[in-house]
């Protein structure tokens, strides 16, 4: 009895060892391997206490650096300051002190032991690139851009000096200026600090609208990363800006088991889960949780206030953003969130007042101009929304969505000469528009749809068609499941690969509609609909987006008769759209099932380490 017991309990055993001892799969190896060198970095012995403070900055804990720093300081000050190297000493602690603090986001703090430090060391090159970051966040735009000047005139290929020198032409939104200094600095040989002028021009080329290379530059900043931490956040960027949410989730979640303590990881991995479907309010329990962390960010903050007015907690949201100001008097972000979300809710007046005090923390700001605009212009006060568009352009000459927002405004007030004139700086502003990522194509299509509508009222059918080919090609369009594509309210890129000469100009008639829609010339849209469906009338959509247009101008008798006649012609197309989403659904099912599988293989000796 005993024996059986002791046999059976052994095969147990054994089938629980055999269990044990399965080959993990691919994501499991990687995670493995990636947290394996994550443990090595971190839980390396200093040799000193200067490497123990580096550690504790790669650790973003900035508060036990500062305390480090602080007992050399002391000790470097009771000695000879007559002598020029104990000068230089004094002077690099109260730097690194400084830094310290500008990794908190406290600037002001920063921005003191910079200045201190440059009464010790005048000429340090390092101090004043690092003085020159913190002036600008501060609100110091005169001194900032006096030592700009003197920065800029320096013979050096030093890449401290050329990333502060590109994040100030970013600042100013000279993105040219700033390319060429980033340009610069990644020739530079054995700079530890590579990985952020990779990631610089990443952030560089976003603000430009550009697409192209985004995701393989933050790439290459991931792997060109010291610390795993920085090497995950990095890659976790790059899952972001390829559109794969589920990717950047991937990494963030890595990043968070390395320093789980940091708010870096989770501001990003809120923003990835708001980028998924059905996890909405997951992202907005992380972004509670950020803000309770150690390190507070102008982000975290703001990204909590934004998810907190979309579920439905605007006085939450608003207390938010106050603490926010009191914690940061001299930051023009809080303003200028706050203002956002005043009139995104409908309270022009409310949001004016924040944002004047923003331009008046920094009145080159962009965003603050063009939501001081569109405040007046959802008011309908298009003379004092033109008036104020054309003040802060004086300030902020390169913004193409202020020069957007004037050719739209001047041409409501029927001022065409500045309308076109507006669009066509916008148009010359905005990179080569094969480049751009799909939000600046549609402020590129506005442009052109403008240029096209002011060029359809002056008669010039041909500029207008060319201008609305533009449009065409460049507008945003929804990608919808074949079910919601039953009936079409606006239409999708046209093709004029078509030989009929009908079929061409029904199709010329179709994007100038449609491009004369996008600025609500609503009675040339009906016009242009109704010839076009005289020329195809068998084109079902067609027959929707006219319906559409005749309801916008609110042409209800027409609109009825068309009902009725496109009624007739979606009955067979209903059941072809159900049954080809079905069909999608079940293919995509397939698909995914077997890429699983796939992923569970990992073949013998496969080296599958992040970054080989």
């Amino acid at each position: 009895m005993v024996a059986t017991s002791l046999l059976i309990a052994n095969q147990f055993c054994l089938g629980a060892s055999f269990a044990n001892t399965s080959r993990p799969n691919k994501l499991e190896v990687e995670r493995a391997e990636v947290q394996k060198r994550a443990d090595e970095f971190f839980n390396r012995k200093p040799k000193s206490q200067a490497d123990k403070a580096l550690l504790l900055l790669q650790k973003y804990r900035p508060d036990l650096a500062i305390g480090i720093y602080t007992r050399a300081l002391i000790k470097a000050t009771k000695q000879d300051l007559s002598k020029k190297e104990n000068r230089q000493n004094v002077a690099r602690l109260l730097t690194l002190m400084g830094r310290s603090f500008k990794l908190d986001e406290s600037d002001q703090v920063a921005c003191a032991l910079y200045k201190m430090s440059r009464k010790y060391d005048p000429d340090d090159t390092t101090n004043k690139s690092f003085l020159l970051e913190s002036l600008v966040p501060t609100g110091q735009f005169a001194e900032a851009k006096k030592l700009q000047d003197e920065l800029s005139k320096l013979k050096t290929e030093d890449p401290t000096v050329l990333r502060a020198l590109a994040n100030y032409a970013m600042f100013t939104e000279d993105y040219e200026a700033c390319t060429a200094y980033l340009e610069r600095a990644r020739k530079q040989k054995d700079d530890p600090l590579l990985y952020i002028t990779l990631r610089l021009i990443a952030q560089t080329r976003i603000r430009q609208g550009i697409e192209q290379q985004v995701a393989s530059l933050f790439e290459a900043s991931a792997k060109a990363a010291e610390s795993p931490y920085e090497s995950e956040m990095a890659y976790g960027s790059m899952g972001l800006a390829s559109m794969k949410p589920a990717d950047a989730e991937e990494h963030f979640n890595r990043a968070a088991k390395m320093l789980p303590d940091d708010v870096a990881w989770m501001t990003g991995r809120a923003q990835a889960l708001c980028a998924m479907p059905n996890r909405a309010d997951e992202s907005f329990q992380v972004a509670i949780e950020a803000v309770q962390k150690k390190r507070l960010t102008n982000r975290s903050m703001t990204q909590l206030a934004n998810a907190l007015q979309a579920h439905g907690q605007p006085k939450d949201a608003d207390t938010c953003l106050e603490r926010l100001k009191a914690l940061k008097p001299w930051s023009w972000h809080p303003y200028l969130a706050k203002g956002r979300l005043a009139r995104c809710r409908g309270d022009n007046a409310g949001a004016r007042k924040e944002l004047l005090v923003a331009e008046k923390l920094n009145p080159t700001s962009g965003g603050t101009a063009t939501e001081l605009v569109s405040s007046y212009q959802c008011e309908g006060n298009l003379k004092e929304a033109l008036a104020v568009c054309k003040r802060k352009l004086n300030d902020c000459p390169k913004n193409i969505q202020l020069w957007i927002k004037r050719g739209q405004i001047a041409r409501e007030l029927k001022d065409y000469a500045d309308s076109k004139a507006a669009y066509q700086q916008a148009l010359a502003l905005i990179p080569a528009e094969e480049t751009l990522n799909i939000v600046w194509k549609n402020e590129a299509a506005a442009a052109h749809a403008g240029l096209g509508t002011l060029a359809y009222i002056a008669n010039d059918r041909a500029t207008a068609i060319k201008e609305a080919r533009e449009y065409n090609k460049l507008k945003f369009i929804p990608q919808l499941p074949p079910w919601l594509t039953i009936l079409v309210l606006r239409p999708n890129r046209i093709s004029f690969t078509s030989t009929s000469k009908k079929e061409l100009e029904a199709n010329e008639r179709t994007v100038l509609a449609d491009m004369l829609l996008e600025t609500r010339n609503v009675k040339d849209t009906v016009a242009e609909y109704a010839k076009a469906v005289e020329l195809n009338p068998s084109d079902v959509d067609l027959h929707s987006y006219y319906l559409n247009a005749l309801v916008e101008n609110n042409n209800w008798v027409e609109a009825a008769k068309e009902d009725v006649v496109l009624s007739s012609k979606l009955v067979g197309r209903a059941a072809d759209s159900v049954a080809k989403w079905a069909k999608d659904k079940d293919k995509k099912g397939k698909k995914e099932k077997k890429d699983s599988k796939d992923a569970n293989a990992v073949p013998q000796g496969q080296n599958n380490g992040q970054g080989s």
